[in-house]
């Protein structure tokens, strides 16, 4: 081999490499984009559990808090009613 034999050999090595580079490249950009909507995703779904969480929890909080309430405003009452029932 000659020089000249060795030289599309050495110049189509040197494109290959520059092309892998630049591919290596894209594909790192991509992989940085996907990884950003991924977070924003994963944020998201998140925040919406959270808001779900929080929905059910507090709605089973009201349901106590509501449950109580009916107690305490009826018994008064009932007690009340009774003793004017068997007052007469």
């Amino acid at each position: 081999m000659t020089s000249t034999d060795t030289q599309p050999l050495e110049k189509r090595v040197s494109q290959g490499f520059k092309s892998l580079n630049g591919r290596l490249t894209l594909l790192e950009e991509e992989t940085k984009e996907f990884k950003e909507e991924f977070r924003e995703f994963r944020d998201k779904n998140l925040t919406l559990l959270d808001k779900i969480y929080k929905i059910l929890t507090d709605d089973k909080q009201e349901l106590i808090v509501t449950k109580s309430r009916v107690y305490e405003n009826h018994e008064p009452r009932i007690s009340s009613l009774e003793k004017s029932v068997f007052a007469n």
